[in-house]
Protein backbone atom coordinates (compact mmCIF):
# COMPACT_ATOMS: atom_id res chain seq x y z
CA UNK A 1 0.00 0.00 0.00
CA UNK A 2 2.84 2.41 0.90
CA UNK A 3 4.00 1.52 -2.92
CA UNK A 4 0.95 3.22 -4.12
CA UNK A 5 1.61 6.79 -2.58
CA UNK A 6 5.20 6.57 -4.06
CA UNK A 7 3.45 6.34 -7.65
CA UNK A 8 0.70 8.52 -6.89
CA UNK A 9 3.40 10.92 -6.03
CA UNK A 10 5.43 10.59 -8.55
CA UNK A 11 2.58 10.88 -11.19
CA UNK A 12 1.50 14.11 -9.79
CA UNK A 13 5.20 15.59 -9.60
CA UNK A 14 5.53 14.47 -13.46
CA UNK A 15 1.99 16.22 -13.89
CA UNK A 16 3.08 19.42 -12.55
CA UNK A 17 6.78 19.44 -14.34
CA UNK A 18 4.31 18.59 -17.58
CA UNK A 19 1.99 21.57 -16.75
CA UNK A 20 4.38 24.05 -16.06
CA UNK A 21 5.87 23.21 -19.11
CA UNK A 22 2.59 23.90 -21.38
CA UNK A 23 2.34 26.91 -19.41
CA UNK A 24 5.75 28.33 -20.83
CA UNK A 25 5.36 26.71 -23.72
CA UNK A 26 1.86 28.36 -24.50
CA UNK A 27 3.65 31.81 -23.80
CA UNK A 28 6.22 31.31 -26.21
CA UNK A 29 3.81 29.77 -28.81
CA UNK A 30 5.36 26.49 -29.53
CA UNK A 31 1.67 25.05 -29.69
CA UNK A 32 2.69 21.24 -30.60
CA UNK A 33 5.41 20.94 -28.04
CA UNK A 34 2.67 22.87 -25.54
CA UNK A 35 -0.03 20.22 -26.60
CA UNK A 36 1.47 17.35 -25.84
CA UNK A 37 2.60 18.43 -22.65
CA UNK A 38 -0.87 19.36 -21.32
CA UNK A 39 -1.92 15.89 -22.57
CA UNK A 40 0.92 14.49 -20.63
CA UNK A 41 -0.16 16.74 -17.78
CA UNK A 42 -3.55 15.27 -17.74
CA UNK A 43 -2.49 11.52 -18.14
CA UNK A 44 -0.14 12.10 -15.18
CA UNK A 45 -2.94 13.11 -12.90
CA UNK A 46 -5.11 10.93 -13.68
CA UNK A 47 -2.66 8.16 -12.63
CA UNK A 48 -2.17 9.88 -9.45
CA UNK A 49 -5.59 9.83 -8.75
CA UNK A 50 -5.90 5.89 -9.94
CA UNK A 51 -2.47 5.59 -7.49
CA UNK A 52 -3.48 6.91 -4.55
CA UNK A 53 -7.31 5.48 -4.61
CA UNK A 54 -8.71 8.88 -4.25
CA UNK A 55 -12.19 9.94 -6.01
CA UNK A 56 -11.56 12.47 -8.81
CA UNK A 57 -13.70 15.16 -8.12
CA UNK A 58 -16.46 16.97 -10.19
CA UNK A 59 -13.34 20.07 -11.04
CA UNK A 60 -10.71 17.62 -11.35
CA UNK A 61 -12.57 15.57 -14.09
CA UNK A 62 -13.57 18.92 -15.86
CA UNK A 63 -10.21 20.18 -15.42
CA UNK A 64 -8.76 16.59 -16.97
CA UNK A 65 -11.24 17.03 -20.18
CA UNK A 66 -10.64 20.49 -20.59
CA UNK A 67 -7.10 19.82 -20.71
CA UNK A 68 -7.39 17.02 -23.31
CA UNK A 69 -9.59 19.18 -25.44
CA UNK A 70 -6.85 22.02 -25.69
CA UNK A 71 -3.96 19.88 -26.44
CA UNK A 72 -5.93 18.48 -29.38
CA UNK A 73 -6.85 21.46 -30.14
CA UNK A 74 -3.05 22.46 -30.24
CA UNK A 75 -2.22 19.30 -31.60
CA UNK A 76 -4.58 19.93 -34.57
CA UNK A 77 -2.75 20.31 -37.83
CA UNK A 78 -2.70 23.60 -39.27
CA UNK A 79 -3.99 23.03 -42.35
CA UNK A 80 -7.55 21.30 -41.54
CA UNK A 81 -7.95 24.43 -39.21
CA UNK A 82 -7.26 27.44 -41.23
CA UNK A 83 -8.14 26.51 -45.03
CA UNK A 84 -11.29 27.13 -46.98
CA UNK A 85 -13.25 23.76 -47.80
CA UNK A 86 -10.72 21.72 -46.32
CA UNK A 87 -8.08 22.48 -49.14
CA UNK A 88 -4.44 21.75 -48.23
CA UNK A 89 -1.26 23.82 -47.16
CA UNK A 90 0.12 22.92 -50.61
CA UNK A 91 -3.20 24.14 -52.69
CA UNK A 92 -3.02 27.13 -50.22
CA UNK A 93 0.40 27.61 -51.21
CA UNK A 94 -0.08 27.04 -54.94
CA UNK A 95 -2.76 29.58 -55.24
CA UNK A 96 -0.81 32.53 -53.15
CA UNK A 97 2.43 31.77 -54.97
CA UNK A 98 1.45 31.13 -58.44
CA UNK A 99 2.77 27.75 -60.43
CA UNK A 100 6.77 28.38 -59.48
CA UNK A 101 6.12 27.20 -56.02
CA UNK A 102 7.17 23.77 -56.30
CA UNK A 103 10.87 24.86 -56.66
CA UNK A 104 10.41 27.29 -53.47
CA UNK A 105 12.42 25.80 -50.33
CA UNK A 106 10.37 24.80 -47.44
CA UNK A 107 11.28 28.12 -45.80
CA UNK A 108 9.62 30.24 -48.19
CA UNK A 109 6.46 28.10 -48.36
CA UNK A 110 5.96 28.18 -44.28
CA UNK A 111 6.11 32.31 -44.84
CA UNK A 112 3.75 32.19 -47.09
CA UNK A 113 1.59 30.03 -45.30
CA UNK A 114 2.47 32.80 -42.46
CA UNK A 115 1.52 35.77 -44.56
CA UNK A 116 -1.85 33.98 -45.28
CA UNK A 117 -2.45 33.89 -41.61
CA UNK A 118 -1.97 30.42 -40.64
CA UNK A 119 0.36 30.94 -37.83
CA UNK A 120 1.26 28.49 -34.64
CA UNK A 121 -0.52 31.60 -32.82
CA UNK A 122 -3.71 31.31 -34.69
CA UNK A 123 -4.52 27.56 -33.44
CA UNK A 124 -4.14 28.35 -29.70
CA UNK A 125 -7.82 27.83 -28.33
CA UNK A 126 -8.58 31.90 -26.47
CA UNK A 127 -9.08 29.42 -23.05
CA UNK A 128 -5.37 27.40 -23.18
CA UNK A 129 -3.93 29.90 -20.58
CA UNK A 130 -6.94 29.21 -18.55
CA UNK A 131 -6.95 25.56 -18.81
CA UNK A 132 -3.42 25.07 -17.88
CA UNK A 133 -4.13 27.23 -14.86
CA UNK A 134 -7.13 25.06 -13.72
CA UNK A 135 -5.21 21.62 -14.43
CA UNK A 136 -2.46 23.39 -12.06
CA UNK A 137 -5.02 23.91 -9.58
CA UNK A 138 -6.30 20.23 -9.69
CA UNK A 139 -2.51 19.12 -9.36
CA UNK A 140 -2.12 21.05 -6.20
CA UNK A 141 -5.88 19.63 -5.11
CA UNK A 142 -4.63 16.52 -5.31
CA UNK A 143 -1.20 16.64 -3.75
CA UNK A 144 -2.46 18.58 -0.94
CA UNK A 145 -5.21 15.28 -0.28
CA UNK A 146 -2.25 12.95 -0.25
CA UNK A 147 0.02 15.29 2.18
CA UNK A 148 -1.13 14.19 5.27
CA UNK A 149 -0.69 10.57 4.88
CA UNK A 150 3.06 11.24 3.72
CA UNK A 151 3.86 13.85 6.45
CA UNK A 152 2.32 11.33 9.14
CA UNK A 153 4.45 8.09 7.30
CA UNK A 154 7.24 10.74 7.65
CA UNK A 155 6.81 11.78 10.90
CA UNK A 156 5.96 8.33 12.29
CA UNK A 157 9.50 7.24 11.00
CA UNK A 158 11.40 10.07 12.30
CA UNK A 159 10.17 9.36 15.81
CA UNK A 160 11.16 5.74 15.62
CA UNK A 161 14.51 6.53 14.61
CA UNK A 162 15.20 9.29 17.61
Amino acid sequence: MAANHVFAGAERVLAQHFQEEAKSELRDQKTTMAGEDLDAAASALNGSIAWSGQACTEECAKSIADARRVSEALLTPVAAANTEGGASHQQADAGKAGANNEAQPAAARLSARSESGSTEAARIPADAEKVTDELGKAIESVGSKAEPAQTEQHSSTDAKTK
